[in-house]
């Protein structure tokens, strides 16, 4: 999976992801609800920065970030019931938090501008694309079940995936947007409510290039999830959301880094 000293070709880094859902699968359900926190820990570190055979180049990372991914869905989605997915949903969140502290210093409002430890920065993002996927998959089969996960205020469900959705990577503000967009499709109630936070985040930050593209990925995943909804959104959201794009447009010339 790591390459070892030598080059070796995606097809077997392709078997050895296989050879891991085979090993969960055999170890069985229950295995895999005891052991979860730790077979997270351990899939998530071969995507580190820790293990730069593994990613690099961009191919080599997006393979891997693939072949992870793989092995989370497979396990969790595949052997474990409504209550354990729900546990490993809450694991999953702790894992954003930890990860999301690394950045915690480029993050910060007032430091939007000042781009410090972009070493951490790096070494976070294809963990990140990982969990929020993960996380956005099991909110996603989870259905109207999820729907005490996201009102532990304990967990902070959408407060982590909002946390990072300012992160330097592109790659994770997408995968932020996608998780919203899980979320959305499985609990319809809460686009409108989804859609108003971003608005107001976009408005209070416009300032930001990372906050207009992060926060415009939320919002346009969130206006592609309503489709999928009978219930819709109020009129009133996308007219804001018309106003707020016209905003842009008509400022984009008084900064260089946005237009």
């Amino acid at each position: 999976m790591l390459k070892g000293t030598s080059s070796i070709s995606r097809d077997v880094r392709v078997g050895v992801t296989q050879a891991y859902v085979v090993l969960v699968s055999t170890l069985g359900r229950q295995w895999l609800e005891r052991n979860f926190s730790a077979l997270l820990s351990h899939v998530l570190d071969l995507v580190s920065q820790s293990r730069p055979k593994s990613i690099q180049s961009q191919m080599d990372a997006i393979c891997c970030r693939r072949c992870v991914s793989f092995i989370l869905r497979a396990t969790v989605g595949g052997l474990l019931g409504e209550k354990a997915q729900i546990a490993a949903a809450k694991e999953i969140c702790q894992a954003i938090w930890k990860l999301k502290k690394v950045v915690d210093a480029v993050m910060s409002d007032g430091n939007l501008e000042t781009r410090v430890g972009t070493a951490d920065v790096a070494a976070s993002q294809h963990m990140l694309v990982c969990a929020l996927e993960e996380l956005g998959s099991l909110i996603y089969g989870l259905g109207t079940i999820a729907s005490s996960l996201l009102q532990d205020s304990s967990t902070g469900v959408l407060d982590s995936v909002f946390s990072v959705i300012l992160h330097p990577s592109v790659s994770v503000r997408l995968a932020a947007a996608w998780c919203l967009r899980c979320i959305a499709v499985a609990l319809p109630c809460r686009v409108s409510p989804l859609l108003d936070r971003c608005i107001e985040r976009l408005r209070a930050l416009k300032s930001s290039p990372e906050a207009v593209t992060g926060y415009s990925f939320a919002i346009a995943a969130l206006l592609g999830a309503v489709k999928q909804s009978t219930l819709g959104i109020p009129h009133g959201n996308g007219k804001i959301i018309m106003m707020v794009a016209e905003d842009f447009l008509r400022s984009a010339s008084q900064n260089s880094r946005i237009s």
